[in-house]
């Protein structure tokens, strides 16, 4: 895990640094992960246009960027099991 989050590029997104997966998803549903370190959210933007911030720990941010499937690692750990709010 220490090494996805030391390759990962910190950026701001309204004043909130977040560790940004820097390489392109390789997924056909996810287009992009990234992780708020101070709000401990998960941030998820979809192929359709919508977007998601998961109240997840940075584990799940680690584990879902290096998954074989990221869909798949999404599907079974992520979606139903942490709260979520809608973003787009």
């Amino acid at each position: 895990m220490k090494a996805v989050i030391e390759s990962s590029i910190a950026r701001y997104q309204n004043g909130m640094p977040m560790y940004y997966y820097g390489r392109d998803i390789k997924s056909s549903v996810i287009r992009r992960v990234s992780y708020s370190v101070i709000t401990r959210r998960l941030f998820i933007d979809f192929h359709n246009d919508k977007a998601y911030a998961y109240d997840a720990p940075i584990v799940e941010f680690a584990a879902l960027v290096t998954a074989e499937s990221i869909g798949a690692y999404f599907s079974k750990n992520i979606r139903g099991k942490y709260e979520y709010t809608v973003i787009a």
